[in-house]
């Protein structure tokens, strides 16, 4: 059982999520890949949540499911939704709600660039992220064998032009650097979507705040799916430590 809940998000979009309320000291905040679905891309996660009893948040992203919106920003906006649902959660549920931010593809660069805009008792874990939506937006033209100078500039016209906003504004590692909160990375090393170098790169550059757990042969967001045992072990050794 479940229920639909809506927050108002900083531009006057209206937000959509399922809550299933645990009536727990933690409550999970789930976020969605790029063009995904909460149903879809947590379809085993939510019950890991769910399994440790805690109360799950599962939300639409801007311009997905049942939330409002046209334009997707890779982060630079959605960061600003999360905190909006850890605003709700705390309302909810009181101020010393213990939260864990959990995200997969988008959603984990998402989650880790709220990084350092929460406070409170926060854990995050992030599913094959990457570093900046301006680093994936290159990583995916120079795959297409385009070039960078021209067809950046043009993408991030769109997003100025559609989404009143840059990709440049967006940057895990910068929120990663401000931050004390305990982070879990996990990335496949045969991601070919979301280069696991990315997580590696955030991971030798902060050692001393992110946990990071690389799968062989997993390939983008199939971490679960390639080795559940590890995978599961991985999660609640992190959540309970």
């Amino acid at each position: 059982p479940y229920e639909d809940i809506y927050v108002t998000s900083f531009d006057k979009k209206r937000l959509h999520a399922r809550l299933y309320d645990q009536k727990s000291d933690t409550t999970a905040i789930l976020c969605h890949g790029y063009r995904g679905t909460p149903y879809r891309d947590f379809s085993g996660g939510a019950m890991e949540a769910l399994n440790l009893g805690y109360n799950v948040i599962l939300i639409d992203e801007r311009a997905h499911g049942a939330s409002k919106g046209h334009s997707i920003t890779f982060g630079v906006r959605e960061q600003k939704d999360v905190i909006s649902w850890v605003e709700y959660s705390r309302n909810r549920f009181g101020q010393d709600i213990k939260i864990a931010l959990i995200g997969i593809s988008m959603g984990g660069a998402t989650v880790l660039m709220c990084a350092d805009k929460v406070e409170g008792e926060v854990k995050i874990i992030a599913d094959c992220p990457f570093t900046s939506p301006q680093n994936m937006i290159k990583t995916v033209i120079r795959r297409l064998k385009l070039s960078e100078k021209i067809f950046y500039p043009l993408v991030n016209l769109s997003l100025l032009i559609f989404a009143h906003t840059s990709l440049n504004k967006g940057n895990a590692d910068e929120s990663v650097s401000k931050t004390n909160h305990p982070i879990l990375i996990i990335h496949g090393d045969n991601d070919s979507i979301v280069p696991y170098t990315m997580s590696e790169e955030l991971y030798k550059k902060h050692p001393d705040k992110i946990r990071y757990e690389l799968f062989p042969g997993a390939d983008h967001g199939m971490s679960y799916i390639l080795d559940k045992q590890r995978y599961q072990k991985v999660i609640k050794d992190f959540l309970n430590s």
